[in-house]
């Protein structure tokens, strides 16, 4: 949350028209908010890159990394050909890479009390900057639910959490859990399958007030 609130703070303040964010958070957001880890990007050089059309040359050779690199020259024809693939690089017209394959990424709950004070400094930055926060939980996967939480007190506690650390009357929030999603449209714990993703935005969108 603390790098949500990051970034948040980085785009509105370069995008002055922005009046609705939307932010899903699932309870691995909130699992560990140190402040070094906070500012994850430097501002000037995302700045200039994303908002004033700057060489992206910079940008790139400065966060270049030999051994990934190298390993992703190799891996190459499959990320681009097959779209199954887990290193798929394959995206759709906006710039989303879709997840077609199930993986095992179940996080196990842990919670850190910064990330929900985070949250409250999320909603502080988007109404400082005149516009309305909504804060959708993700639904909760079966197999997640059946690892970790078979009698629901920490979703229910999580809830609770995100609630309270929430001020504003016109803050919303939607609960991920009353879209009536299945096992099997889960990637993981906290990402759907590409076909599912389309439903689950049209159902924030129909509950969006």
């Amino acid at each position: 949350m603390n790098q949500t609130a990051f970034l948040t703070e980085f785009l509105l303040d370069r995008m002055p028209t922005v009046d609705t964010v939307v932010t899903v958070v699932a309870p691995r957001d909130f699992s560990d908010c140190r402040d070094i880890d906070t500012k994850f990007f430097n501002t000037d050089h995302a700045g200039t890159y994303i908002f004033d059309k700057g060489f992206p040359w910079y940008l790139y050779f400065t966060n270049f990394r030999p051994r990934p690199f190298f390993l992703d020259l190799i891996r190459l024809p499959e990320m681009r050909l097959d779209p199954r693939s887990d290193k798929s690089v394959r995206m759709e017209t906006f710039g989303a890479g879709p997840i077609l394959v199930e993986h095992t990424f179940y996080p196990e709950p842990r919670f850190d009390d910064q990330c929900f004070q985070w949250l409250t400094k999320l909603e502080e930055i988007v109404t400082s900057r005149h516009a309305r926060l909504i804060v959708v939980t993700f639904p909760t996967a079966d197999k997640w639910r059946q690892m970790y939480d078979p009698d629901g007190t920490i979703i229910s506690k999580f809830k609770k959490d995100v609630q309270a650390s929430l001020r504003r009357s016109d803050t919303q929030i939607i609960s991920g859990d009353d879209f009536p999603a299945e096992q099997t449209y889960f990637a993981d714990g906290v990402h759907f399958l590409w076909p599912y993703t389309n439903k689950f935005t049209q159902f924030i969108a129909q509950h969006s007030g």
